[in-house]
């Protein structure tokens, strides 16, 4: 499938890289690996699609915990990057 049929590329003058993030991924022991990106929906709420999240979970968490148990915490971070502004925080 050649993608370049249908897809263009977006430059930071877009509109849409005022409200994207790219996600990246990090405990502390792994390499940092960018997994995923999402949007800004509201002040300090980014959106991102659950098969990013399960990006994370499968690369950075434990096999023998269940990710979709009530209750359970994980030992890695989301980092998000604002793409406009080179801006960064923590996911919580």
């Amino acid at each position: 499938m050649n993608t370049n049929e249908y897809l263009k590329p977006t430059g930071l003058d877009s509109p849409v890289t005022a409200v994207s993030v790219l996600l990246i991924g990090r405990d502390g022991k792994s390499p940092t690996k960018a997994i995923g990106s999402g949007v800004f929906v509201s002040t300090g709420l980014i959106m991102t699609a659950r098969h990013v999240v399960e990006g994370f979970w499968d690369y950075y968490g434990d096999p023998k915990v269940d990710r979709l148990a009530r209750g359970e915490t994980s030992n890695w971070k989301i980092v998000l990057i604002e793409q406009a502004t080179g801006v960064y925080g923590t996911a919580v």
